[in-house]
């Protein structure tokens, strides 16, 4: 075992746990991440540690610990335990971004790889290039990184030290043959079923756009896409389609010798030629997708995929849709479409957040659903009532929407309530128990509507300049918003000195402060660098709160602010304006600026009363709470 070593990284040293080790496996799949999996007995490891694999003294892999498992058996403890590769870091970070048309693939994997720091981006090749906009909001680096390399057919690797590998699968040449004297054992299969010699493609009205094949051309794949009009695409598609499926579906696992296995120096992603006449492999080209070490015969198993089959499911269309026609995001508008929306701005093709809005409902009906009840019972009926002997208690009911990505809104509460011989009242409530809304006689009101500011969607940047006031600055309306398709321009008089907008000019909001929470606005710098935005809420020139906003450069993105974050100057209870100051260029648009509840857990808390534990008690009925969302 002298050619591989295991390491875990303890106090900033590598230390050597092979001798531990009774069993190890190296490999890459489409499912996980290029992973190192092993036993190892009287050793203790711990998640998150980082851990080594050398092979001939070089670090070959270098991971995380994600998962272990403890075993006691008579040889003492047996841990089994799970690293991934050092790209699992990127799973860590939720990204917005919109890459304009003609981005590089290296360019998005490079912009996403400087999340970490330390990432050496020099193996990252450039690679195709986008044929339209892609919007990317509210989704990790790591899946838009794989995603990427799906699309273009790349691999993409984080070798030890964070360096970085992006680089095309086609044209790796095999770096040694195998021949049936070097090897143990060897089984191989092949799915007729999965490979694909002849690629179809069927655009609109049905018709054949391109037909592409390799002889014998006997295993078509036909793809109707009927938004598909052009020869030229259909024909590149194609093509790209054939290259992934050609080989797809052959598997071959060798068992080798530990001295033959160092004597070929393969690795993960190498490729070898295959010379096993007895299994029809005649010179034959497959990558190494999976390395198993057992220690105790000193043998190495190899899973070898075909040409193009690192990774196993590039050909998965939950991300992509069709992998061949743009490698990194779905279209959002129909393919015929494409060419016009190539050659306009990246802002006009920005996906719009609030097209086809809709308003889902969360409905608590009888028999309630309680949270954190409180002298709280369901009667017969299955609705809330107070335990007998008691005159007051309270119940909860909790939502947090399904769906983040396009959540915009809370909107409204209705309830059911009987106040019998007593009252109910009700809070609307965040996780800090901050009081956004209360409702003393929650009988008389069953409906309230959710603080949110302005009601309408875009209503404040939606062709408004001329309702704002300008100082040292110009406003306008240009038509390149994505929430509502026009926003507001501010241009500072003097670039690099503040120029500043107010809305309303005639300064006579009388918002109550207390009952939002958020500010939300969706920005685009044009500038050279980020910079700072100051946003003030403003009930006189004595008293006000003041926030800042640091606004990336050259991209769309949603930007949300607690309030009490803001500076608080004098003791503001009423919002009568609202500026925004800006030293450079900034294009701003909204759905609803002022919120009491963004993205979080809902509660709705009803407290029920009577005088006497004899009177009737009050109940609580069906409660429902609706939100808004919208989606591109």
């Amino acid at each position: 075992m002298t050619g591989t070593v295991l390491e875990v990284l303890r106090d900033s040293v590598w230390t050597d746990i092979t001798p531990r080790m009774l069993r190890l496996r190296w490999r890459t799949s489409a499912s996980q991440l290029e992973e190192l999996s092993f036993e190892a007995v009287g050793v203790e490891l711990e998640v998150g540690e980082r851990v080594r694999l050398r092979r001939a003294g070089e670090a070959v892999f270098e991971g995380i610990i994600y998962e272990k498992e403890r075993e006691h058996s008579s040889r003492g403890l047996l841990v089994r335990a799970r690293a991934y590769s050092l790209l699992i870091l990127y799973d860590r970070h939720i990204v917005y971004r919109s890459y304009p048309t003609g981005t590089a693939a290296g360019e998005i994997i490079r912009d996403l790889a400087s999340l970490e720091p330390g990432v050496d981006t020099s193996g990252v090749e450039d690679g195709p290039r986008l044929t339209s906009v892609w919007e990317i909001e509210n989704e990790t680096a790591l899946k838009i990184m794989q995603g990427v390399a799906r699309g273009t057919n790349y691999l993409l690797y984080m070798r030890p030290v964070l360096r970085l590998q992006f680089k095309p699968k086609e044209g790796a040449q095999p770096s040694t043959t195998i021949d049936e004297s070097r090897i143990l054992s060897a089984s191989y299969r092949e799915d007729r079923w999965s490979l694909r010699n002849r690629v179809i493609y069927v655009g609109a009205g049905g018709q054949v756009l391109a037909d592409v094949s390799e002889p014998p051309g006997d295993m078509p794949l036909v793809i109707s896409d009927p938004f598909l009009t052009d020869h030229t695409e259909a024909q590149r598609r194609a093509q790209i389609r054939l290259t992934l499926n050609k080989e797809y579906g052959r598997s071959l696992r060798l068992s080798l010798h530990e001295r033959v296995y160092e004597e070929l120096g393969l690795g993960l992603g190498q490729a070898a030629r295959l010379e096993i006449p007895s299994l029809g492999l005649d010179g034959a080209v497959m990558f190494v997708v999976g390395v198993e070490y057992d220690p105790a015969g000193s043998v190495y198993l190899l899973d070898m995929g075909g040409r193009l089959e690192l990774f196993e499911d590039y050909l998965s269309e939950t991300m992509g849709g069709d992998v061949a026609a743009r490698f990194g995001g779905r279209a959002g508008v129909p393919e015929m479409l494409s060419t016009l929306a190539a050659t306009s701005s990246e802002l006009e093709g920005y996906a719009r957040v609030s097209a086809s809005t809709r308003h889902p409902a969360y409905v608590n009906r009888p028999p309630l659903t309680l949270y954190n009840p409180q002298n709280i019972i369901l009667n017969a009926a299955g609705e809330a009532e107070l335990v007998s002997g008691a005159t007051s208690g309270s119940f909860e009911t909790r939502i947090l929407p399904p769906s983040g990505l396009t959540f915009l809104s809370f909107v409204e509460a209705y309830w059911d309530a009987y106040a019998g011989g007593g009252s109910v009242s009700a809070e609307i409530i965040n996780v800090d128990e901050d009081v956004i809304l209360r409702i003393s006689d929650a009988v008389a009101t069953r409906h309230v509507v959710l603080p949110r500011w302005p009601r309408a969607l875009n209503h404040l940047t939606y062709r408004s300049a001329s309702r704002w006031a300008a100082s040292g600055a110009t406003v306008s309306d240009v038509r390149l918003g994505p929430v509502g398709g026009w926003c507001l321009k501010i241009v500072p008089d003097t670039l690099g000195t503040y120029g500043t907008i107010t809305y309303p000019a005639s300064g006579n909001l009388s918002l109550q402060l207390q009952q939002f929470r958020y500010l939300r606005l969706y920005l685009y710098g044009g500038h050279t660098d980020s910079f700072a935005v100051k946003i003030q809420l403003w009930q006189d020139a004595s008293n006000y709160l003041e926030g800042s906003l640091v606004v990336a450069l050259g991209e769309w993105r949603k930007y949300e602010a607690a309030l009490k974050t803001f500076i608080r100057v004098g003791n503001p209870a009423t919002i009568n304006w609202i500026s925004v100051s800006s030293p450079y260029t900034l294009l701003i648009d909204s759905d609803h600026v002022l919120l009491g509840h963004v993205y979080e857990v809902m509660r709705l808390r009803f407290t029920l009363f009577r005088p006497s534990a004899a009177d009737e008690s009050p109940r609580v009925g069906a409660i429902r709470m609706v939100w808004r969302e919208g989606g591109a």
